[in-house]
């Protein structure tokens, strides 16, 4: 059948195929007893379509004995789901009704039908009453059109079972919003009790309700709000803005609803205009000295919201289309030709364009050609090497030749020379320290209204250049001795002052060495964060939390991260914990946590944080923040996920945490991507004095960048913006600038901790990484061959000419399954393959010295493959992966010291939050470039509670891509020391990495 709902008239069924794989991994997980329970619950048609997303499906089940459906949720694509019916089971006959119901519907093309033809169903007649007030009346349409009207409020009678309906939550919403204003259903109108808003928020819900009529005719809901007419015009000498009713507005029915065309629609910027539109119409005369701002501001921002009609001749004008050109502002200095190029329209310019900006000069306004504009930069930069807006100087020789390219490029300009233009003075700073309030100036020495922006100061410097263009107009000479002695420092102070002048605590460092070195006295902030800054050294001791256990005994590094923690939280700082994996990082933050705490984690390690809570602060109560039927409370700690963040992103910032703290913070590292933004968002929701955590023992992985998203967080804008961030410190880091890499450590070392296993933990035993190579026999390395023929040669020439990098990642991906096993690559089998047999070879060694074994791939796949083969040679195992069930039971079965030899697990799954002690002997099956998972994976075993030495063999197929995999992996290791520890300089993973990958050897 296919859903007749409003709330699901959009929905489109999930592809077959993947729902057929979901519903083999909901069979595979269910109990016999459930999966039959769930088949009968979807045979008897008890399943509807509530709401769905790219991401999730959420159904009701109609069951037996329950008032209300349980709500399952589907997420398809991540083969996951929760329900809210309470069952212990996982998953509950709810979720495989849910999930057979989708996966037939995505077979048949269509969606999961609702009940609304068989069923009563719950609607709504609104009615005009007096004095502009609409009433809502809420009826129950049985099959057959009799209906039969609601007196009490649906809460009461779900709470008694007399209701016959399935109530949406829609119905809910509308039935919660009248009786919280006091107009339950027993009244006859809305009545005073809806504001606005309220009725704004009946009307959104009422928009999804199946059966809505006004005066007992059908009718339509617009969600768009009517916005009311702005106009600007001339009344004699004046200018007069106005504001007035839409035209289009037939009546106005309640306050803030209207009847426009035949629907009922809100009505838009009611604060402007009164509820029932009783300030319009709204008139303003514009004075004079109010001209300039009404048209760079006030038009800009009510254009935003309302149409604008213009109509006044006082105002610039909108001029015609006309063609863009190039403006060369060319001045000499010494032997030096200075060559500004700008896009300009009109001759004489009317207007400049400033990148985005339009910047209006003089008479009316061209209207702008970006096509033409486009085309112009990309023969600027062609035939003359210029970009518009950036100073170039061409030296000797080079500035006659220059000339006459110009000339070429475009006779029409005329070029004229002033040597007025270029000032001899010198250009001076002026630094002004009050306290905590830094200011500073550039001025001549010879007038000290001449001034140079501090950005163009900088931005000439960052180019190399000797000059710098003045406010008024003309050039003066960069003061280049002392940008190059504090130059630096003062780009730290600037990138993280405020726009009031003042300089956050977290920047007191910069600001203290610089008064220091210009003999000022430093900032007052400074004196109480020196330990901060002298190796945290004179951290005083933090008192412990009372409910410790007893029995735990903190380590001396642990003590001292729980000192710096709460040093920083009670100086309002954040905080980069990037101790290594295994160390204990959870502890030390439970330790310094101050208020209301929430934490942010991965989904696999949220009940991990509940049982740390539990087990080492057990008086501070949790809420676990996730699930369809989430709700915050008073708990002491709320833990939830990075996606739940991101979707109750305005709940979470009003409920005033005291501390959040980011779990895995490397799940931000992308700072585009919505997890991070909605991070950001909720640090700059917080007040300054709250405590922000970072927990990662991969704070840079693979690109600098990584660390400003996390630091985006903790200390926002303490390293500037990511463009000045770029500039500043991860192109010459890139390029092998170690001066850049020692002030960006200098800058974060304050608020970043890291400390590894090999210094700390000392009782730790060794780790040693081996690197098992394996000789592919003739068919695989026939395969081999073969695929690197196919995929090399075109895939390398596409990335030589700047093609897309998603064809060499996959071919990669293929030469990776190759090096593995024949029976990864699609089209290919085979029994087992070289790598495997290698693998079976070392476990019954390991096995016969009684050894216990972790096998990681990040292909599940792949372990499929190995399984048979362990059951060959009787080698005992558990496996954990994305379907596991119970992890927990997985982990104790194999810790137990009668536990398989073996457990099998992919990366994803293994790689974090588990402690699988019990093993000595980790083997890598599949390399990857990035080290840092490798590393996490590796620690499962190599962690405190290790009472043997580890060994890690890494399988390598000789002469194959994964040697060059290896290779890249070094490079990564080094580009994180950069940032966090003492090493030199290092480059990112580029375009430049991948050809190297698919050139080097096979």
């Amino acid at each position: 059948m296919i859903a007749d709902a409003e709330s699901t008239k959009d929905a489109k069924p999930w592809p077959s195929a993947a729902m057929q794989t979901f519903l083999a991994t909901v069979k595979d997980a269910a109990l016999p007893g459930v999966w039959s329970k769930g088949v009968k619950l979807a045979r008897a048609l008890a399943v509807s379509l509530q709401e769905t997303t790219e991401d999730e499906a959420v159904y009701r089940v109609k069951t037996p004995g329950r008032a209300i459906a349980p709500l399952a949720v589907l997420y398809p694509a991540e083969e996951e789901w929760t329900c809210d019916c309470g069952s212990n089971n996982d998953p509950c006959e709810h979720v495989v009704a849910a999930a057979i119901a989708a996966r037939d519907a995505a077979v048949s093309g269509k969606t999961v039908a609702t009940s609304s033809e068989v069923d009563p169903q719950l609607a709504y007649r609104l009615r005009r009453g007096k004095h502009q007030n609409l009433t809502i009346e809420r009826v129950i349409v049985f099959p057959g059109g009799r209906e039969e009207r609601l007196v009490e409020p649906l809460s009461r009678l779900l709470a008694g079972h007399k209701i016959p309906i399935q109530p949406t939550r829609e119905d809910l919403e509308v039935d919660r919003l009248l009786v919280a204003a006091g107009t339950g259903p027993t009244r006859s109108g809305v009545g005073e009790g809806l504001t606005p808003g309220g009725m704004a928020r009946v009307l959104q819900a009422l928009s999804n309700a199946r059966d809505v009529r006004l005066d007992d005719k059908p009718i339509e809901i617009e969600l768009e709000p009517l916005m009311p007419i702005a106009r600007v015009y001339d009344d004699g000498d004046k200018v007069v803005m106005s504001v007035t009713k839409n035209s289009e507005l037939q009546e106005v029915l309640d306050r803030g609803v209207g009847l426009v065309k035949g629907r009922l629609q809100p009505l838009g910027a009611v604060e402007l205009t009164g509820p029932r539109l009783e300030r319009l119409p709204l008139e303003k005369i514009v004075e004079p000295h109010e001209i300039g701002d009404l048209i760079s501001r006030v038009l800009p921002e009510m254009e935003r919201f309302v149409r604008v009609d213009m109509n006044s001749t006082k105002l610039p004008s909108r001029g015609g289309v006309e063609p863009p050109r190039i403006m060369f502002d060319m001045s000499p200095h010494g032997h030096t030709l200075s060559v500004l190029p700008t896009i300009v329209y009109g001759d004489p310019p009317r207007i400049r364009v400033d990148g985005d900006k339009v910047m209006h000069l003089r008479g009316d306004v061209p209207r702008r050609d970006v096509t033409a504009e486009k085309a112009l930069v990309l023969s600027l930069r062609e035939r003359l090497h210029l970009v518009p807006g950036r100073l170039v100087h061409f030296d000797g020789n080079d500035a006659g030749k220059f000339a006459k390219r110009l000339q070429e490029f475009q006779e029409s300009e005329t070029t004229t020379f002033s040597r007025e233009v270029m000032s001899d003075a010198r250009l001076l700073p002026q630094i002004d320290i009050q306290g905590s309030r830094f200011e500073i100036t550039f001025q001549t020495d010879e007038d000290e209204s001449r001034v140079a922006e501090v950005a163009a100061v900088y931005q000439a410097w960052r180019d190399g250049l000797d000059v710098v263009p003045l406010a008024d107009g003309g050039w003066a000479p960069l003061p280049i001795d002392w940008l190059e002695r504090y130059g630096h420092k003062v780009a730290d102070i600037l990138a993280a002052r405020r726009s009031d002048g003042e300089v956050p605590h977290y920047a007191a460092a910069p600001l203290a060495s610089l008064c220091l070195e210009l003999g000022k006295p430093p900032p007052p902030s400074f004196e109480n964060l020196k330990p901060l800054f002298e190796n945290f050294e004179g951290l005083p001791e933090a008192p412990l939390p009372q409910d410790l256990p007893a029995t735990l005994t903190l380590r001396p590094y642990q003590r001292t991260g729980i000192n710096w923690l709460h040093f920083l939280a009670n100086a309002g700082l954040g905080a980069v914990l990037a101790d290594d994996m295994g160390l204990g990082k959870t502890l030390q933050t439970l330790c310094a946590i101050k208020g209301k705490t929430l934490v942010v984690s991965p989904r696999s390690v949220v009940f991990n944080w509940a049982n740390e809570i539990k087990k080492f602060r057990p008086s501070l109560t949790t809420n676990v923040y996730h699930g369809p039927r989430r709700t915050l409370g008073p708990e002491d700690i709320t833990i939830t996920t990075y996606a739940v963040l991101r979707l109750d992103l305005e709940a979470l910032t009003s409920h005033g945490f005291g501390t959040v703290i980011l779990d895995e913070a490397q799940a931000i590292k992308n700072s585009d991507s919505q997890a991070a933004r909605a991070a950001f968002d909720l640090s700059e929701s917080m007040p300054e004095s709250a405590f922000r955590v970072a927990l990662s023992g991969t704070p840079v992985e693979n690109r600098l960048d990584e660390l400003w998203s996390v630091y985006r967080f903790t200390h926002p804008g303490l390293l500037g913006s990511r463009a000045d961030f770029s500039k500043r410190y991860v192109r010459p880091i890139n390029e092998g600038n170690n001066d850049a890499a020692e002030q960006l450590r200098g800058l974060i070392k304050p608020f970043l901790l890291r400390r590894m296993k090999k210094e700390v933990a000392k009782d730790l035993p060794p780790r040693s990484d081996v690197v098992l190579t394996v000789e592919l026999d003739e068919k695989e390395r026939h395969l081999y061959d073969a695929v690197y023929a196919a995929k090399h040669k075109e895939v390398v020439e596409a990335l030589e000419g700047g093609g897309s990098v998603m064809a060499a990642l996959e071919a990669l991906l293929r030469l990776r399954q190759a090096a593995c096993h024949p029976s990864l690559v699609p089209g290919q089998s085979a029994e087992t393959s070289s790598k495997v047999e290698a693998l079976v070879e070392a476990i019954v060694d390991a096995k016969a010295d009684d050894h216990k074994c972790i096998v990681f791939s990040q292909w599940t796949s792949f372990l499929d493959l190995v399984e048979p083969e362990f059951k060959k040679n009787d080698i005992e195992f558990v496996r954990l992966d994305g379907t596991t069930r119970d992890r927990g039971a997985v982990v104790e079965k194999f810790q137990a010291e009668d536990g398989p030899t073996v457990i099998l697990s992919s990366l994803k799954a293994g790689g974090t939050g588990l402690n699988l002690t019990a093993a000595d002997h980790v083997f890598l099956l599949d390399p990857w470039w990035n080290p840092a998972a490798e590393d996490q994976a590796a620690d499962r075993a190599h962690r405190i509670g290790q009472t043997r030495p580890v060994t890690v063999y890494r399988l390598i197929a000789k002469d194959t891509i994964e040697e060059g995999i290896l290779e890249l992996q070094a490079r990564k290791r080094k580009l994180a020391d950069i940032a966090l520890a003492e090493g030199g300089a290092a480059a990112g993973i580029t375009r430049d990495d991948l050809l190297q990958l698919l050139s080097g050897p096979k």
